[in-house]
């Protein structure tokens, strides 16, 4: 499940579902864009974000599911799992950021070819493996979960990465990669209440 099928899904979605709202945070390294699903109206605000790494991907497809199976409650007026849809729609607006790290899961997913744009820096990056199936980062070699921020420097110490790699590294400054800017962006005007990632 990559990017094009979940941005299909999402179209599919949005023209089905007229409770769903759709839009981007930001684009990615390589400017593919990084949608959102808005669905609810109410005043407690959830943020959910799926795939900041990029070997996570499974995490993409199951928020989706989620969200197709909310929104078809929601509108047939089925109880969901003993729970009624319409209360959670009036009570809470959940924010759904289904692929943060787009160009890693592809890359992850389909590998790379001698035309990529970061074929060579990625074929080094990997320890000159052709298999990225554990790589955790964007394609700038940088782990998208350890941009931001909070407690940064400590997570530089720990970590122990000083270059681009395909987990751990977490850049030379807090989110200087588009992905990890855009969620911050999107995060603090949504102001949720919760985020899980």
């Amino acid at each position: 499940y990559g990017y094009r099928q979940m941005k299909d899904d999402i179209r599919q979605l949005a023209a089905f579902y007229p409770k769903i709202e759709t839009g981007s945070i930001g684009e990615s390294v390589l400017g593919k864009p990084l949608p959102y699903v808005k669905i609810g109206e109410g005043g407690k605000h959830i943020h959910v974000n799926a795939s900041i790494h990029a070997n996570e991907w499974i995490t993409t497809p199951s928020v989706m599911r989620f969200v197709e199976e909310y929104a078809c409650c929601l509108q047939s007026g089925l109880r969901w799992n003993g729970y009624d849809p319409l209360q959670w729609f009036q009570q809470c607006t959940l924010w759904v950021v289904p692929m943060v790290n787009p160009d890693g899961v592809e890359l992850v997913q389909e590998g790379i070819h001698p035309g990529h744009p970061y074929y060579r820096q990625l074929t080094e990056w990997n320890g000159c493996r052709r298999d990225f199936r554990h790589w955790k980062a964007n394609i700038h070699g940088v782990d998208l979960g350890d941009q931001f921020p909070a407690h940064w420097e400590e997570e530089v110490q720990r970590r122990g990465k000083r270059s681009p790699s395909p987990r751990d590294y977490p850049g030379t400054a807090p989110l200087t990669e588009p992905e990890a800017a855009a969620l911050a962006a999107f995060t603090l005007e949504t102001s949720p209440d919760a985020a899980v990632s």
